[in-house]
């Protein structure tokens, strides 16, 4: 079985090889080197360091890298082939790696891992590639200290109260980038609402929405600033934020860039201050004059009257659509709350299948995350791949566990599982997910559910 594996691959290979390459991975290596260029260029300026990485570009079971990966299977694709000067290593996905945006270890190096096609216009392209590319140091140039991207408290950003008031904080920046020099009193309207949704937050909340905003909002104002981004660009993402089918996992997408650009004039230096006090709106308090400071820091942090916060948050918000916005959101919670006790039915009170990894790595749609509470988040789009050769594939949604130790999907009838050890590699498929497992994965039964874990690791 190796050694057909082993042939198939270098037949993958040598056909790789053997044309031209599709477009759009022409493309991708194209912007690649310009995407490089452009980190190089910066020195270090924003972080401190170039955060520039080598690439690793996903095509269907294909994978292209800009760097030697020192592997048989991704031999280098002629030059012939390739954009002048610009080198490329191609192959078959290794096994173990799940396709998706994110930064990666494997093969000697630390990637930005894409996925192709790459966004339609170059500028959005060059953007999500420095984004990725951030992901690879950002352990180094901005640490933060763990934590749980949907963790409990996070359904605040899927109910009214929590998604009313980052609307309006939305709006508010918008007002306050649309200004050539915006004034104190735009940039307090803006923490205002930052502070009026916080009153409705968990403490695990508050460090969730503060770290991600710091992940993925600092990638994504990096790519921002190196693709040559306008401030009118940050307004639109922002206009364009409230589509997405979820704010939970997608909020500082918009939210950090914007803050970014609105502490760039005002704090020399901001990024190192940021990775330092890991806490942008506080930051952006910092810069006002000294009694709008004081009162934001003090809304931000909780000390100030709640009475007081909400008055004037009601007061302002008349002003950027509160009550039209309250209404559309009422009427969107009463068909969520059918959608949450349809999911609630099938991923936590029906039968399903329970899967519990060593580790629990894998690829999601982050615009599209459900929370059921201390049930843990249904995210859409759901690859998981272990090096082993243990895959799920859940285009229709598989449920996260609050502590990221478990993967559910419904089990439905039809669908055979024995209890023990397995004895050969098996494949199941449901409505809406297809499982393998390899041999020796244990089944035991959990009343109507079944959980799978994987053999225990040998002695040594």
């Amino acid at each position: 079985m190796r050694r057909l594996l082993r042939l198939l691959a270098l037949a993958s290979t040598a056909a790789l090889a053997a044309g031209p390459l599709p477009p759009e991975v022409l493309r991708a290596a194209r912007l690649a080197a310009d995407a490089t260029a452009r980190m190089k260029a910066d020195q270090g300026a924003i972080w401190g360091r170039p955060i520039h990485a080598g690439f690793l570009f996903v095509r269907g079971d294909q994978v292209y890298a800009t760097l030697d990966p020192r592997v048989p299977d991704l031999p280098a694709i002629p030059a012939s082939l390739l954009p002048e000067g610009i080198p490329l290593w191609g192959g078959p996905l290794p096994a173990g790696l799940s396709a998706s945006n994110t930064a990666v270890d494997w093969a000697h190096y630390r990637w930005a891992m894409v996925m192709l096609p790459l966004p339609q216009s170059d500028p959005e392209a060059l953007k999500l590639l420095i984004h990725e590319s951030f992901h690879v140091w950002q352990p180094i140039v901005l640490k933060l200290e763990p934590y749980n991207e949907t963790g409990p408290g996070s359904e605040l950003l899927d109910q009214p109260e929590g998604r009313l008031w980052l609307r309006l904080e939305w709006l508010a920046l918008q007002d306050a980038l649309s200004a050539e020099k915006p004034d104190d009193a735009k940039l307090a309207r803006v923490l205002l609402f930052r502070a009026r949704r916080l009153q409705a937050a968990a403490p695990q909340e508050r460090d969730r929405e503060r770290l991600l905003e710091l992940a993925e909002g600092m990638a994504e104002y990096t790519g921002w600033k190196l693709s040559g981004g306008s401030r009118a660009d940050l307004i639109r993402a922002l206009e364009e934020a409230p589509k997405n089918p979820s704010f939970v996992r997608s909020f500082p997408y918009a939210t950090g860039p914007a803050y970014g650009a609105l502490l760039e004039p005002r704090l020399k230096g901001w990024q190192f201050d940021a990775a330092e006090s890991k806490d942008l709106p506080r930051l952006l308090a910092g810069t006002l004059d000294p009694i709008s400071a004081a009162w934001a820091q003090a809304a931000l942090e909780g000390h100030a009257s709640k009475e007081a916060v909400d008055a004037k948050a009601q007061r302002d918000g008349a002003a950027f659509q509160l009550e039209a916005i309250r209404k559309e959101e009422e009427r969107r919670w009463a068909v969520r709350q059918k959608q949450l006790a349809d999911l609630k039915a099938r991923f936590v009170d029906g039968p399903t299948l329970r899967i519990r990894p060593a580790e629990l790595r894998l690829s999601f749609d982050y615009r599209a995350s459900i929370p059921l509470g201390t049930a843990g988040t249904v995210m859409q789009s759901v690859e998981w791949k272990t090096d082993t050769g243990a895959e799920l594939a859940a285009p229709g949604g598989a449920l996260v566990s609050t502590d990221w130790k478990e993967l559910r999907v419904p089990l439905e009838k039809g669908i055979r599982l024995t209890a023990g050890a397995l004895a050969s590699r098996s494949h199941w498929k449901g409505k809406s997910w297809t499982l393998t497992l390899p041999a020796g994965w244990v089944l035991a039964a959990d009343g109507t559910s079944m959980v799978a874990s994987p053999p225990a690791p040998a002695r040594q």
